[in-house]
């Protein structure tokens, strides 16, 4: 179905620039005509799909000539959001921008509503500070439906349930090798902490990889918003499970390369089923 949309146009002062607009906007992908009513100062675009207004824009203003909007009121969806500090995260970073009049995140939606004015700032570059602030602006559609909009978040849902499942397989073994000889488990000669201590931190360092490699957003997004003075959940587990599994690297490294009594202090002191299991 055919859509129309309009924009204000200043700097015209003949019929000739209404001209000069509807040949060079009218050369865009996806736009099956154009018109300019130079009494009116109005382009009215005609479009099959989508409009890339961005575009539209960045021509009229090659050809020499402004764009003019009143104030706007968005809502954009947003993913990657883990609790309410992103949400302020968000709320700070779009709220800097120069035009933008009102901000507000809704954390249970996944939805931030902006008030702006559209002849200062542009919606693309609301969408670039939200992606800066470490998250992920969705696409504006009015026409999705409520179906759509929870098809999307049990999608999420799915993948996050996976990561789950696959962190849990390697960390209950994990943890049973760390952990089991404490309590009067049974563990295995060739990876015991007794009879073969660089086994037993070898095989502990293969498991928690694996856990820390499907949680890494916790790390992009955490150090992301510390670096920038925004910490929120994100950063205090990178922050932990980090330390934890460095630390489990240098006691790997006193396990080989140490005196004896280094190897029997280091190999009681790894951490790597904590950086698994938080």
């Amino acid at each position: 179905m055919e859509k129309t949309e309009q924009i204000k146009i200043s700097g015209m002062t003949c019929a000739a620039c209404a001209k000069a607009i509807e040949r060079g906007v009218g050369k865009l992908e996806g736009i099956s005509e154009a018109n300019v009513n130079y009494a009116t100062e109005k382009l009215i675009v005609k479009y099959e799909d989508q409009l890339d207004k961005d575009l539209v824009y960045k021509t009229i203003e090659k050809l020499g000539y402004g764009v003019i909007e009143e104030a706007k009121e968005v809502s954009i969806p947003v993913s990657g959001m883990t609790c309410a500090a992103c949400a302020k995260a968000i709320e700070r970073a779009v709220g800097k921008l120069e035009g933008v009049n009102q901000v507000s995140v809704n954390y249970a939606t996944e939805k931030t509503l902006v008030k702006y004015n559209s002849e200062v700032t542009r919606l693309s570059e609301i969408k670039q500070a939200i992606v800066k602030a470490g998250y992920k602006p969705l696409e504006i559609d009015q026409t999705t439906s409520v179906d759509d909009e929870n098809a999307r978040k049990n999608h999420e849902v799915k993948i996050l349930w996976t990561k789950f499942l696959v962190s849990a397989s390697f960390t209950i073994p994990l943890l049973y090798i760390a952990m089991g000889s404490m309590i009067g488990l049974p563990v295995p000669k060739i990876i015991s902490m007794d009879d073969n201590p660089v086994n037993f931190i070898g095989i502990q360092l293969l498991l928690a990889l694996p856990v820390l490699i499907a949680g890494y957003r916790f790390f992009t997004v955490g150090f992301r918003n510390l670096f920038k003075r925004t910490p929120n959940m994100d950063s205090l587990i990178a922050l932990g499970t980090s330390a934890a599994f460095l630390y489990g690297l240098y006691a790997f490294y006193k396990v080989i390369y140490g005196t004896m009594s280094e190897r029997m202090d280091f190999v009681k002191q790894l951490y790597f089923e904590s950086a698994a299991v938080i």
